[in-house]
């Protein structure tokens, strides 16, 4: 099918597509064709053409023209740039990679398990009354099971070479001596301070002796001012 079978020529030798929605203009310079909308059309045609849609047929040249003419560009220099419009030349094919991008890539659908989404019973939360059913709650293989969906293999944290070089909880080990430290038994930090070590540490802490100051009573009144004559 070709490019323009769905238009219609136009006395003046312009074109319009065969609803009337849109104007076709080629640059006397390129060829390249150009659409408008009737409003639009009807704007350039008296601004540029003095409203002779004859003459614009004859002498219409695309923007680019314009701007290289104006850079002192000749049309030989222009098309040698710009290149001539074929309309007969059949579209260009998209590269495997471009045809490739513009598919829509749908998401793949998971498969799911319709034994694990399965209740495997149910709880009563509300007795049934004489005016109402049983309120109950189905149970599933996670429920009241925290660690059912923590994995069984270690974190992607290795603690034991992480922590040989520092210590990775420093205000539990300056506060509390390592105690309640979240990873305590696979610390191998060197300033780790075991049980045994706390526990003698604290035996040797002594409380603070506080001692009764002796303080005369008056001396902390401030002193009169004596006016001299």
């Amino acid at each position: 099918m070709s490019r323009t079978s769905n238009q219609v020529l136009r006395p003046s030798g312009l074109r319009q597509s065969a609803n009337g929605q849109y104007v076709y203009a080629n640059c006397v310079v390129t060829g390249r064709p150009t659409f408008f909308k009737p409003d639009y059309f009807a704007n350039v045609l008296a601004r540029d053409f003095g409203g002779d849609e004859n003459k614009m047929a004859k002498g219409y040249v695309c923007k680019d023209v314009k701007k290289l003419r104006k850079a002192g560009k000749t049309d030989e220099q222009i098309i040698a740039i710009l290149g001539k419009f074929d309309p007969k030349a059949p579209k260009a094919k998209k590269h495997p990679a471009q045809v490739k991008a513009d598919k829509v890539i749908k998401p793949a659908k998971v498969k799911r398990n319709k034994d694990s989404v399965t209740p495997v019973g149910e709880v009563v939360i509300l007795k049934a009354t004489p005016t109402a059913k049983p309120v109950t709650r189905p149970v599933y293989p996670w429920s009241d099971n925290p660690n059912y969906f923590r994995s069984e293999t270690a974190g992607s944290i290795n603690f034991e070479e992480a922590t040989k070089d520092t210590c990775f909880y420093p205000s539990c080990h300056l506060d509390s001596c390592c105690d309640g430290c979240p990873i305590f038994d696979k610390c191998t930090c060197s300033l780790k301070i075991a049980v045994e070590d706390r526990e003698k540490a604290a035996k040797k802490q002594t409380k603070p002796v506080v001692k009764k100051l002796n303080i005369v009573e008056g001396c902390f009144d401030k002193p009169e001012e004596t006016v001299t004559a």
